[in-house]
């Protein structure tokens, strides 16, 4: 399934795709045919079993579809990567049996679109810091709070709600808790602009006094900080094959552009400074591709190892970006041109997911343990 994926995507891009990219770039809409073609085709699937409807393979195999899609359209990689990552998988991997039988098999077909619910302003990623609360009743949960810049919140159906928990105890922990759209009490609205990434559907929810019924908690029970850090896990190394992508996209536009016959003088490409460029982007890009695939992706609770994958990856796409575009001149930094549209949806790689500070901080924890553990400071 993943091979002939990739051929498809292949053939996609050899038929118009850059262009599309950039038209919905401009219009900032949702490519829904697209959306709707590779689904189909069991886009979302690869990488889960075939007994719940997946189409097989294993991570490695969605990240390199991925990787492929982002060379040419992030945007629209990043609405398969979130449906996959932070809608299909956490149910696959923690949802109680009769959450997966209500909610998968559509999932994974694109029937139905998922949105997982964390990021808040002023706290972003972080578990601990949200305020978003759900309250323990005899036959429901009472939910309150707000989400901000929510990918793929526009076009979901249902959504995995992170929150703080009461219960009736008394004891508190947290949940993900599984809401419907349609749900009285829950709100969309719209997310203000991303630099990049225009064709993201993004939005803010707000939670008021939702009713969910009780085994709308998934798993059943409240959740502890390493699920959640699981799930992020996951797609944060998504993200980082996307900004991969990117920046093999960048260059390859780069390199066409500076190859170019001129009526007068030399190619770009017979100047120094255009093959230094060239040079120096190409290890970079070669290096972060080596840094993910010689990393063990199929377990998601080495934290601090993906965070530094994360933030290598996406910062080696801004630099490579910011590079191509400066190399190309005054091409590079008009609008609408494919460089500068990769150099945006770079920018935005290193926000979601966990931004890089985000990254730095998790990264941190190394020293900071060591002293704790060695009584210093």
């Amino acid at each position: 399934m993943e091979n002939s994926l990739m051929e498809y995507i292949c053939f996609l891009k050899k038929n118009g795709l850059d262009a599309q990219a950039s038209a919905f770039d401009q219009s900032k809409e949702t490519p829904f045919d697209l959306i709707e073609d590779l689904s189909e085709r069991g886009f979302i699937g690869v990488g889960f079993p075939t007994a719940i409807g997946g189409a097989g393979g294993n991570f490695e195999d969605h990240l390199a579809l991925i990787q492929e899609l982002s060379t040419s359209f992030p945007a629209l990689s990043s609405i398969f990567l979130t449906q996959s990552s932070f809608a299909v998988w956490p149910l696959y991997r923690f949802g109680t049996e009769s959450q997966k039988k209500t909610y998968l098999d559509q999932l994974i077909k694109g029937e139905i679109w998922g949105s997982f619910a964390l990021n808040e302003v002023g706290s972003g990623s972080q578990l601990s810091e949200i305020r978003t609360t759900a309250i323990e009743h005899e036959n429901y949960w009472l939910i309150n709070g707000a989400k901000a810049t929510i990918s793929n919140a526009p076009i979901s159906e249902l959504f995995l709600v992170a929150s703080k928990v009461e219960l009736l105890n008394g004891e508190k922990g947290y949940g993900i808790f599984l809401i419907e759209k349609e749900t009285p009490g829950l709100t969309i609205s719209p997310a203000p602009e991303e630099v990049g990434l225009h064709a993201l559907p993004v939005a803010d929810i707000q939670f008021k006094e939702i009713r969910v019924p009780k085994d709308n908690i998934l798993s059943g029970d409240v959740v502890s900080e390493k699920q959640v850090e699981m799930v992020f896990n996951r797609i944060r190394l998504a993200i980082a094959a996307q900004s991969i992508g990117i920046a093999q996209g960048a260059f390859t536009k780069g390199l066409e552009y500076v190859t170019k016959e001129r009526k007068f003088g030399l190619r770009l490409i017979n100047l120094l400074e255009c093959q230094r460029v060239l040079s120096e982007t190409a290890t970079d890009i070669e290096a972060a591709e080596s840094y993910l695939k010689n990393t063990d992706t199929n377990e998601y609770t080495d934290t601090i190892q993906v965070a530094k994958i994360k933030l290598f990856c996406t910062e080696a796409s801004i630099k490579t970006t910011e590079a191509l575009m400066a190399m190309t001149g005054g091409y590079g930094y008009t609008r609408n041109n494919h460089i500068e549209r990769f150099s945006r949806d770079a920018q935005v790689t290193a926000l979601y997911g966990g931004s890089a500070d985000a990254q730095k901080f998790i990264i941190s924890r190394t020293w900071l343990q060591s002293i704790e553990k060695n009584g210093n400071g």
